[in-house]
């Protein structure tokens, strides 16, 4: 049995493929930056019209060296070559597979044999683990850097340079070569956190019917700070290929390490993040605040802001004006997806003046499935114009797996039949995430299907759901991940691990950690269903493992705790 909301099915709106967006942003947007980047100690522009002659010229000379057709890997750090070489491919050339730079050598050989690779565009980071790669990716033909200097390779500079003079000469075979909209374009491998990556098969029909829903989202945007890796879908089509279409000027963070430095620089007006980087920047706020002694006069000003939107006037950028300069001064909007947001965290931005959107998405979605701009906190939003939703079998609340139908849906797992046939009920595309829809057509999530917690009563308990209640009860901690494990007399019970925040035991002035940790969870637990309760708790010494998107790799970690035992 299904519940189902039909949303109404959109085209692309006319468009025939990406090439044509590019072509038109650059005849718009002309001299326009399209991007600036960090180079030492200053920062470049790079105009729409520079963008597109980029990205013909690179294409250009990748069709001269025979590269048509090829499955062409992408690894670096975020720059503009690494967006004028992923442009280029999927524009004419082959298909990409843009890979994670923190991976190590064996699994980046790894993912580039699983994906036929045979072509990689590497920045200079890299260039020490080249002869391995190419010895353990045998069909490896072809070596590309991104950067300048790169020791005796073909770099994406002087492939740019020598495709302007074949362009000068006439050479149209990059602007004649088309793209199947329906045929492989990008290969882009799942994070891994629940179990192995799998290569997602992603078409333009599935990126042109994502960036045009999310042009949407993000019009009256002039700018914006790209935070996230590129090979991640969810910057990758929100930051670079929707901000294209719509002619914003994007700056490129070269690293978390000044990501604070960066946003007073550049002053966003959005940004797009995943919930720990949010955590993380209102932490900073609340540290600030007990440091200068301000958290009283911070509660007043609150309470006063308050009272003045029940009247229908909104002070608060005013207000908390020095707050707000923390992010820039600038910023009006943070993005969110990639993990479950806390209702709390979009509230204490929101009374401030900073507005959080919450959304949802799964790479194989690529990615965006639904936003939610409503002042129900809790959920996940509303599905994208071109997105169908519905509730696989649900039970007596409405909870189900979410299935997810449109154009934006993947075509498959790459050279997994298995896989590919498993994640489809009548090609409906399904989420692996469990929830609901309310009367409203809003959509909420529970929890994930494969970390559903069965109990021996046979009683389902979602982790996330009491992931939450630790993090919202217990401000102290900074990262928790709850799970079941066995007891000493073989029955199964509910078990969290948290690592702690240092600064926030500091400031707040607990003495015993494990005493407060203990009298919270009781607080906790007496709120809950007694099969719902939290039976033991620990305290990690080091941060869980987490991938470049910043989730905990709960797999990882529940390799190590079932060793841990109880």
């Amino acid at each position: 049995m299904v519940q189902e909301i039909n949303v109404n099915s959109s085209s692309i709106n006319g468009v025939i493929n990406y090439k044509e967006i590019l072509i038109d942003s650059s005849n718009k947007y002309k001299d326009k930056v399209a991007f600036y980047e960090k180079k030492g100690r200053g920062k470049i522009s790079h105009s729409y019209k520079e963008l597109k002659n980029d990205v013909f010229r690179l294409g250009t000379m990748l069709l001269e060296i025979g590269l048509k057709d090829k499955h062409i890997a992408i690894i670096g750090e975020n720059n503009y070559n690494w967006i004028i070489s992923y442009l280029a491919v999927i524009n004419g050339v082959g298909v990409a597979v843009p890979l994670d730079k923190e991976l190590s050598e064996e699994q980046l050989c790894r993912l580039m044999e699983k994906s036929d690779v045979s072509v990689l565009i590497f920045s200079k980071t890299f260039l020490s683990s080249i002869e391995y790669i190419k010895e353990k990716v045998p069909d490896l033909q072809c070596c590309i850097c991104i950067d300048e200097n790169s020791y005796g390779y073909d770099d994406v500079k002087s492939l740019i340079d020598k495709g302007k003079e074949m362009l000068d000469k006439g050479n149209t075979l990059y602007l004649k070569s088309n793209v199947n909209i329906d045929s492989l374009n990008v290969i882009m491998f799942t994070s891994g956190t629940t179990g192995t990556n799998k290569g997602v098969m992603i078409s333009q029909r599935n990126i042109l019917s994502n960036v045009m829903d999310m042009a949407e989202i993000f019009q009256g945007y002039d700018n914006l700070l790209a935070v996230l890796p590129f090979h991640h879908a969810y910057e990758n089509i929100c930051g670079i290929l929707t901000t294209i279409k719509l002619g914003i000027t994007t700056f490129i963070n070269d690293s978390l390490k000044y990501l604070s430095k960066n946003i007073n620089e550049f002053k966003p007006e959005a940004m797009i993040l995943v919930p720990l980087f949010l955590e993380t920047m209102y932490r900073s706020v609340e540290v600030e605040l007990k440091r200068k002694k301000l958290e009283g006069t911070f509660k007043k000003y609150l309470k006063v802001s308050n009272a003045l939107l029940k009247i229908n006037i909104d002070l608060r950028r005013k207000i908390f004006k020095k707050l707000i300069d923390n992010f820039g001064g600038n910023l009006k909007t943070i993005i969110s997806g990639g993990a479950l947001l806390r209702e709390d965290l979009i509230k204490k931005f929101k009374d401030i003046g900073i507005n959080v959107i919450n959304g949802f998405g799964i790479t194989e979605c690529t990615p965006v499935v639904s936003i939610n701009f409503s002042e129900n906190l809790n959920s996940i939003g509303k599905p994208l114009s071109s997105v169908d939703i519905s509730i696989l079998n649900p039970d007596e609340n409405g909870v189900g797996e979410i299935l997810v139908h449109g154009d934006h849906v993947m075509l498959g797992y790459y050279k997994d039949d298995k896989s590919t046939k498993e994640s489809f009920v009548n090609d409906w595309f399904k989420t692996g995430d469990l929830g609901y829809i309310d009367d409203s057509g809003y959509l909420y999530i529970t929890g994930r299907k494969k970390n559903l917690i069965v109990l021996s009563n046979g009683k389902n308990v979602n982790p996330e759901e009491l992931e939450e209640y630790i993090l919202e009860n217990m401000s102290y901690v900074k990262e928790t991940l709850v799970y079941s494990a066995n007891s000493r007399n073989g029955s199964k019970i509910i078990v969290g691990a948290v690592y702690i925040g240092k600064e926030y035991i500091s400031m707040r002035g607990i003495e015993n950690v494990r005493n407060q940790l203990e009298e919270d969870l009781r607080k906790i637990n007496n709120k809950l269903p007694l099969f719902k309760q939290i039976q033991k708790i620990y305290i990690k010494e080091e941060e869980f493992e987490k991938n470049t998107s910043k989730k905990i790799v709960r797999s990882k970690f529940l390799e190590e705790g079932n060793k841990i035992g109880i």
